[in-house]
């Protein structure tokens, strides 16, 4: 009998750009049925964990309604590395709600835009250290943007703006969800995805093993550094 993993995604555009959670969705279908994922998404675009907690109850509520097995928070970009403190304040009172109701917290750690790439290592430190302050685990879909462009993977990563994720992007984002969620690769998984026509234009089935393969390494790296910081 198939379990079920109920999961609510709270954040702003750089988690419903191209849908990533359908996306994590259709990634898990292509298991075989032993998982059955069940997403929702509460956000506006740009947005803070400081707006989500004062300006909209509703993220709150959402919440609290309660069924979730995790809840991931998605954070605005420069908000961890700029203002450091609030950063970590509203996720913790995040975290305290999002525990009282019986759910995990989930970080998404998301990407450097592409014309501030040297922003990654702040946003991996400042994600990373929440991360234990928090004991929540930490999904480094940034740090595997880093990685492809590091392999020169003739992959399309950014939309048009330079910030926002492509297809590839956001498959590739996926496949990080899919490393944590699982706890194995995601290589084997279907690529295609999307229901745009014209998603597939920016990566292949050659391009999509990259990519999955790509997550799972910086899932394992991830992990392994994490590992690391604790014995120290």
């Amino acid at each position: 009998m198939a379990s079920t993993c109920n999961i609510l995604f709270i954040g702003n555009s750089y988690t419903f750009q191209n849908d990533l959670p359908r996306t994590l969705t259709r990634l898990v279908a292509e298991d075989g049925g032993d998982l059955q994922l069940r997403t929702e998404f509460v956000g506006a675009g740009g947005w803070t964990f400081e707006q989500h907690w004062e300006q909209s109850p509703t993220r709150r509520a959402a919440v609290e309604r309660g069924g979730w097995d995790y809840v991931v928070l998605q954070e605005q970009t420069r908000r961890p590395y700029e203002d450091t403190s609030k950063f970590k304040s509203y996720a913790t009172r995040f975290d305290e709600l999002i525990r009282a109701v019986g759910a995990k917290t989930v970080l998404y750690l998301t990407w450097a835009p592409g014309n501030e790439l040297d922003k990654q290592e702040p946003l991996n430190a400042a994600y990373g250290s929440l991360g234990q302050e928090l004991h929540a685990p930490v999904v480094p879909a940034g740090p595997a943007f880093a990685a492809t462009r590091a392999a020169n993977h003739p992959v399309r990563l950014y939309g048009g703006d330079g910030r926002h994720p492509s297809q590839a992007g956001t498959y590739l984002a996926a496949c990080v969800f899919y490393s944590w969620l699982r706890e194995r690769s995601p290589e084997g998984r279907a690529w295609q995805v999307f229901d745009e026509p014209d998603a597939f234009k920016s990566f292949d089935a050659s391009g999509a093993q990259r990519l999955q393969r790509t997550a799972w390494e910086t899932w394992q790296l991830w992990q392994a550094e994490r590992r690391g910081v604790h014995k120290k």
